[in-house]
């Protein structure tokens, strides 16, 4: 194995430059397993501290831009989706569950029924009529033409 020596001046880079190089780019290489268990945990909290709001999942597209990697490592490690590739509505929702994220920011914006995007639409529709906090009558229900939260009958 051959050793390199050279000078930081060489570069022109100082010591405290290099540490945070190395800091930033910490997780994106390394000689562990890439896409193990460990490493995507580490690397989605890397990408989760560095956005504005740290209780939020990335979005795919950022998700794939931080390590085209991680996606599907997420996938496998904390999801039951057994294909690679873009996560959906329920693969987000199981990650989220399991790394104790924002469900309501993520389920507002669902397009498909979820019993957690039921929970928040009823949340949301009791702050509307003034009771947050309280489960709407189905009275108050029918009267704001919300039919679509009532429970129905056989």
């Amino acid at each position: 194995m051959m050793h390199f020596r050279f000078e930081l001046a060489q570069f022109n880079l100082s010591r405290e430059r290099v540490r945070q190089i190395i800091d930033k780019y910490d997780g994106c290489v390394t000689n562990a397993d890439v896409a193990s268990k460990e490493w995507c945990v580490r690397l989605l909290y890397q990408l989760i501290r560095s956005q504005p709001d740290p209780k939020k999942l990335p979005s795919n597209e950022e998700l794939k831009n931080f390590h085209p990697k991680l996606t599907d490592a997420l996938k496998k490690h904390f999801t039951s989706a057994k294909n690679y590739g873009k996560l959906n509505e329920k693969n987000r929702l199981e990650l989220v569950k399991s790394f104790e994220l924002d469900i309501d920011f993520e389920v507002k914006n669902h397009q498909y029924w979820s019993l957690e995007r039921l929970i928040y639409d009823v949340r949301e529709f009791a702050k509307q009529i003034g009771s947050p906090g309280l489960m709407p009558m189905q009275v108050e229900m029918g009267e704001h033409g919300r039919s679509d939260l009532q429970p129905f009958s056989v």
